[in-house]
């Protein structure tokens, strides 16, 4: 069964905030990009306080997750808090007051189903990104390249990380930590002369 990462839920969260903020009946993939992008801006303490508090996955996996989204943006020169500002600014904000939780719209169903396809078990939201950059809304592919963000680079950094972080979740000396053992101490005093 298929499952999404505490990680990516936080996402959704946001994008749910995002797309009630400008008044949208329905949470768009234009709405998923801004909760990506605001998931980096966070800081890890927030992130371990809230998490640690609701007993959800480690702090150690959900802060690789957001390491490896944070990896494939510095790759592709994106800078998270203007673009962030720029697209919410360039989103058409509604009048429509929202009662209640929103859904998400076609398009983003589609696309989590494209994200949910490709990642194994569990989603993250790097998986997201590589979906909603596959799927190329208009407006996201438009507003990146006028951000001067080169989209097939964005892709391709996506792509990395994914394959170099297994979809976030390798992180170095956090989830797989030897025992201290004379001889792991030993060895890394080696490595560090």
């Amino acid at each position: 069964m298929i499952r999404h990462s505490d990680s990516l839920v936080l996402v959704w969260k946001i994008a749910e905030v995002e797309a009630r903020n400008l008044g949208s009946r329905e949470i768009e993939p234009a709405h998923f990009f801004l909760g990506l992008l605001k998931i980096v801006d966070l800081s890890v303490g927030f992130i371990a306080e809230y998490f640690h508090e609701s007993r959800h996955e480690s702090v150690e996996i959900l802060t690789c997750d957001v390491f490896a989204l944070r990896a494939a943006f510095i790759e592709s020169a994106l800078e998270s808090t203007p673009i962030r500002r720029k697209l919410r600014s360039g989103l058409h904000s509604g009048l429509q007051e929202s009662v209640g939780r929103l859904r998400r719209s076609a398009e983003s169903r589609a696309v989590f189903r494209d994200a949910e396809s490709a990642s194994g078990l569990t989603v993250r939201p790097l998986h997201l990104l590589r979906a909603l950059l596959n799927a190329k809304p208009p407006i996201l592919e438009v507003f990146l390249n006028d951000a001067g963000v080169d989209y097939s680079e964005l892709v391709l950094a996506v792509q990395t990380s994914i394959r170099v972080n297994n979809g976030g979740v390798q992180p170095v000396n956090l989830l797989h930590r030897k025992k201290r053992t004379p001889e792991f101490s030993s060895e890394l005093r080696r490595k560090r002369n």
